[in-house]
């Protein structure tokens, strides 16, 4: 989910905005020795500052855009399910390890088509 505003500074196509929404992660692996699964689930906060071009129709209708954004996260949240697993194993470790990088991690992202309905 996702909640924002954009700001059309030139009347135009052409916008900026800012977003807050929310990213989730779950990753699972399964050892074929000895078939324990270990599972970690990422849920994070996030802030995008966005970028992009809409065209539609004014007094309503359908409209098509593109964009550009920074996704930022924050106060990720990290599960690790793995029953039979020790914390101290390596296995374990690289788990929480990777899912807290995951979810500390900023990136960008291109949406290369976005459709809506203007009413």
């Amino acid at each position: 989910p996702e909640v924002g505003l954009l700001y059309q500074p030139f009347s135009g196509s052409f916008f900026l905005g800012l977003a807050f929404g929310q990213e989730n992660l779950t990753a699972k692996a399964t050892d074929d020795l000895t078939l324990q699964e270990i599972k970690a689930e990422v849920t994070a906060s996030t802030a995008m500052a966005k970028l992009g071009w809409m065209w539609g129709y004014a007094d309503g209708g359908w409209w098509f855009g593109v964009d550009f954004a920074y996704v930022s996260p924050f106060s990720a949240e990290t599960t690790i399910t793995a029953p039979g697993v020790l914390a101290t194993d390596p296995d374990y470790q690289d788990t929480v390890d990777l899912a807290n990088k995951f979810g500390e991690t900023a990136y960008i992202n291109f949406t290369f088509a976005r459709l809506g309905y203007i009413f």
